[in-house]
């Protein structure tokens, strides 16, 4: 069927892959191999009701990355982005917070609205909280550029619910480790409710 693409993964110089993923029930089959073999691996992949996502690697398989989605709230790492100049072109994002859309949700509060250390659970009332990954993103941080270095804005913080009503609000104070390096997050939080 003409849905049934095979994608071409190009991992390093002179190391591309083809795969193609099928549903198999409520499972999903990947299929893949070397871009000039004519034979194939396959892997069926069991869906978890307990995980959000699996995580499949071409060298070692299905590893564990990712905890049951009832285990966390926020991630930090890198992300990408499909941007379009023309053509769809990967973004990777450095300093990316992204949340679990299927147990978190996620608003922003500006300090010249109300200060952190004032904030309280009454004031989330007025709210409107977003359950998209990128409900963080990169908004609580500025990227730098070629004349600056990146920092955490320090006008802002997050209120973060998650999937049994508690409530909390988060401040991101630092990016940098103590000798500079950048990718170490630290932030503040207290629980609201």
């Amino acid at each position: 069927n003409e849905q049934n693409k095979v994608y071409i993964i190009k991992r390093d110089p002179g190391n591309w892959k083809k795969v193609r993923i099928n549903r198999s029930g409520e499972n999903y089959t990947i299929q893949f191999a070397d871009i000039a073999s004519t034979t194939f691996e396959e892997v069926t992949i069991e869906k978890e009701d307990d995980f959000n996502a699996k995580f499949f690697s071409l060298d070692n398989q299905i590893v564990d990355f990712e905890p049951e989605k009832a285990r966390w709230d926020f991630m930090y790492g890198t992300y990408t982005v499909f941007s379009t100049f023309g053509q769809p072109i990967p973004y990777s994002f450095s300093d990316f917070i992204i949340i679990n859309r299927e147990q978190t949700s996620v608003a922003m509060v500006l300090e010249d609205q109300i200060d952190y250390q004032d904030f309280t659970a009454s004031d989330a009332a007025s709210l409107t909280f977003s359950n998209e990954i990128n409900a963080i993103g990169s908004t609580w941080r500025q990227g730098g550029g070629p004349s600056s270095s990146p920092f955490v804005f320090g006008d802002r913080f997050f209120v973060l619910k998650d999937s049994e009503d508690n409530m909390y609000k988060i401040l991101f104070t630092d990016m940098y480790s103590d000798t500079d390096e950048r990718g170490e997050l630290s932030f503040t939080y207290e629980l609201l409710n």
